[in-house]
């Protein structure tokens, strides 16, 4: 082909592109007044009796991650709240390493056993169970992962409906779970009804945990809100420091107005560059969705002060260690404005 039929066909095939792209978007142009939609698909919140306050959730909580690193799930089930519920999520079925957070199954597989059996726990139960919770002591959780079986751990699962989970049979630390399992497991302990075993005894530990481990999903919780969680945090020679935090909410302020019962909240995190980067992600989510399913309420627990973070390991792993230094970050102030 000569140059000049060359030239032809490129100018040719240049008008053409640009007569369709001017024909195609005077057919599709959309009134400059209609405003765009979010595909469903893509939001990260729903509430269907008050879109406006999911789409407020959504904002804020994209804002929160566009700022920190990382990879980072989560899931948030409030059931309660508004008209026909609120839920949030992203990654909510990522498998994680489950580290210290697996000891709430282990929790209620203890108990829900000893509900079979037509009986609380035992004297030794309950010392190992509070030992296990409180301070997170991995000897008691090994003692009692062993002493009730994998069977009854997965039925414990099953009866939550947390399909995602898989377990670890000696190192129960290296438990793969999801951000929704967890709050399917924490349901367990808050829904009416629930077909587990002394829910009250689990959210009681849960409430008392040792405060220098009170860090994560508490953040941001007002006033009048018990706190029932537990964190794991592990470092591993791939994916960097796991830090995860989930935690249910109860108690007087999470029955006011339209705010009608309890809810929950999970976030599981990996690569991470250190414990306290983890933490802080984990916060600034959870203060975000305390801010809005608990508003014109004061905030009653802070960001944790990077220098309270305790950043060894919590032990889950045999083989963890700390991959390198940090550089504590400092918390931000609570937002209190809606």
């Amino acid at each position: 082909m000569c140059a000049t039929a060359r030239t032809r066909n490129r100018t040719f095939t240049a008008g053409g592109v640009l007569l369709a792209s001017t024909l195609l978007g005077g057919l599709m142009a959309a009134p400059p007044a209609v405003a765009v939609q979010t595909p469903a698909a893509e939001r990260l919140c729903t509430a269907p009796g008050d879109p406006g306050l999911a789409a407020r959730m959504d904002r804020d909580l994209r804002s929160v991650l566009r700022q920190r690193g990382g990879t980072v799930a989560f899931d948030v089930q409030a059931p309660g709240h508004g008209s026909k519920g609120v839920t949030c999520a992203r990654n909510a079925h990522t498998l994680f390493d489950a580290a210290s957070v697996a000891k709430v199954l282990i929790l209620e597989t203890v108990l829900h056993r000893a509900a079979s059996e037509r009986r609380g726990p035992t004297p030794r139960e309950s010392r190992l169970l509070r030992a296990m919770i409180t301070r997170s002591d991995n000897g008691a959780a090994s003692t009692l992962w062993r002493d009730v079986g994998l069977a009854r751990l997965k039925g414990v699962l099953r009866l939550a409906g947390a399909g995602d989970t898989s377990l670890a049979a000696r190192r129960w630390g290296l438990t793969r779970t999801s951000a929704r399992d967890q709050t399917r497991l924490l349901g367990l302990l808050t829904r009416p009804g629930s077909p587990l075993g002394h829910p009250r005894h689990a959210l009681d530990l849960l409430a008392q945990v040792d405060p220098a481990q009170r860090w994560g999903v508490s953040a941001g919780a007002p006033h009048g809100v018990t706190v029932h969680l537990k964190n794991g945090w592990l470092p591993r020679r791939w994916h960097g420091w796991r830090v995860h935090s989930v935690g249910a909410f109860t108690g007087e302020g999470t029955r006011k107005g339209t705010r009608k019962g309890p809810y929950r909240i999970a976030v599981l995190t990996q690569d991470n560059p250190g414990m306290r980067s983890g933490v802080r992600t984990i916060e600034l989510l959870s203060a975000t969705v305390h801010r809005h399913l608990a508003t014109g309420r004061t905030p009653a627990r802070p960001f944790t002060p990077g220098g309270a973070i305790d950043a060894r390991p919590d032990g889950s792993d045999l083989d963890a260690r700390v991959t390198g230094r940090e550089t504590p970050e400092e918390p931000r102030s609570l937002i209190t404005s809606k």
